[in-house]
């Protein structure tokens, strides 16, 4: 049998394969620029939008439940010897909540998919307006 012969099965098998590995390849390419480059930085903007909510709405921070109590504030202040209500207080309530926020983050790592949505939508409608 010729040399030939003997490699077309290979080449063949080779052609139809490629096509749907390089699709394969180029969709994980692009799923990973899109989480990378765009899903991050609006994830990490919402992560900042939720620490900035007691600053500036008490009321929608205690309905979401994910800062700390009053008890945990306490016992954190009680630790640097900081009194209530002083300024250090204050300081010491958006640290310990972003740091609440944080942790809520990465227990619920399924949140991370919103900023992936919300990088979806965004490239669509860029799509759309081109």
């Amino acid at each position: 049998m010729s040399e030939t012969k003997k490699t077309r099965p290979f080449l063949r098998g080779l052609a139809v394969l490629l096509p749907s590995v390089l699709t394969l390849w180029l969709l994980v390419k692009a799923y990973q620029f899109i989480d990378s480059a765009i899903a991050e930085p609006i994830n990490t903007g919402i992560r900042s939008a939720f620490i900035q909510i007691p600053k500036h709405f008490p009321q929608i921070a205690n309905a979401l439940a994910i800062g700390p109590d009053h008890d945990a504030l306490a016992e954190a202040a009680n630790a640097q010897n900081i009194t209530e209500n002083s300024p250090a207080w204050i300081e010491l309530s958006g640290e310990v909540f972003a740091e609440s926020v944080n942790t809520w983050w990465t227990e619920h790592a399924w949140i991370n998919l919103l900023g992936l949505v919300v990088a979806a939508i965004i490239v669509y409608i860029s799509g759309r307006l081109v």
